[in-house]
């Protein structure tokens, strides 16, 4: 369908039929798949501009995105258009989606759904279910013994464009569905929760983007580790680090902090928090004046916001 067509509507669907030796009997049909409505790419409806069959050892299939290592394209068993990603004997065809709603970051995002023909009579998404997307690019199979692979969260987008934060689960075939197994590497996602924090702890002076200071609480969420991920939010926020930092960052600070808080003692999945800096497209003051009466102040120091508020007029 024409460009602008195709961002409102499926774009796409593939087809899947048998031959029974004198016709094509039909079997199912699945539309273009909506990328999450949580993303910046799927909140305008979210369906694909192309979709592209997959040939796996083709690398015009990944131009401009790089594409599956050999290792990588070993491990599923991949040949021409056919793999094996749960190597349970039954092959999959994939189809490659593309999505830009307009104003693409580079050039937009991609996810892989993988059709796996179960019978004669059944094919299946394996992929419906993900609660993220698979970017087969610059490798995707994070471990080959046991086989598992990288699913790529694609809701962090802490504003438009250039401020993502990119974070992946790591998920499993158990024999009949891909698991979450990202708590069983808790370990590895502490290293990579290490060298985050050693970063921040080098600029003492210098203000880092917010979206670096709340890195760690959604890398260390998806491996189970919430309580060390507060812990370590709130001795990197804390005050004293950040010495330089002007009255709207120590305001972030504390108002981060409290919203952290909030989410953990709740029991519900970090959020970003509802004031930031990055995309202060009204006026601070004004922003908090909303904010600030569904916090609890009694309960967490916004002092620095409270002096932000607009002073009363006599």
């Amino acid at each position: 369908m024409p460009y602008r067509e195709a961002q409102d509507t499926e774009g796409c669907r593939i087809a899947f039929y048998r031959w029974d030796g004198e016709k094509n009997v039909f079997l199912y049909s699945f539309p273009g798949v909506q990328y999450t409505d949580k993303s910046v790419y799927g909140m305008f409806g979210g369906y694909p501009i192309s979709c592209v069959a997959v040939d796996w050892e083709n690398p015009f299939t990944w131009s401009f995105f790089g594409g599956p290592t050999q290792d990588d394209l070993n491990a599923i068993s991949a040949s021409g258009a056919w793999s094996d990603v749960n190597q349970n004997g039954n092959p999959e065809f994939a189809v490659l989606y593309r999505y830009c709603s307009n104003g693409c970051l580079n050039y937009g995002v991609i996810a892989v759904h993988l059709y796996e023909i179960q019978t004669t009579s059944k094919v299946v998404d394996l992929t419906a279910n993900l609660p993220g997307v698979i970017e087969p690019i610059k490798g995707f199979v994070h471990s080959t013994d046991p086989l598992d692979f990288y699913i790529y969260d694609p809701t962090l987008e802490y504003c438009y464009k250039w401020c993502t934060i990119e974070t992946f689960w790591i998920y499993a075939w158990d024999g009949e569905a891909f698991i979450d197994v990202t708590p069983k590497y808790a370990d590895e996602y502490r290293k990579k929760g290490e060298t985050i924090l050693a970063s921040l702890k080098e600029k003492k002076a210098v203000w880092p983007r917010e979206f670096d200071l709340l890195e760690i609480l959604f890398l260390y969420e998806k491996a189970g580790l919430r309580r060390e991920a507060v812990d370590i939010f709130l001795e990197i926020t804390d005050l004293s680090r950040w010495p330089n930092a002007i009255p709207d960052e120590v305001c972030w600070l504390q108002f981060a902090r409290a919203s952290i808080q909030e989410d953990f003692g709740r029991g519900r999945p970090f959020q970003f928090p509802a004031f930031d800096l990055t995309n202060a497209y009204v006026e601070t003051s004004f922003a908090l004046a909303h904010l600030l009466p569904k916090m609890d102040t009694q309960k967490y120091d916004l002092s620095a916001c409270i002096a932000l508020l607009p002073t009363p007029q006599p």
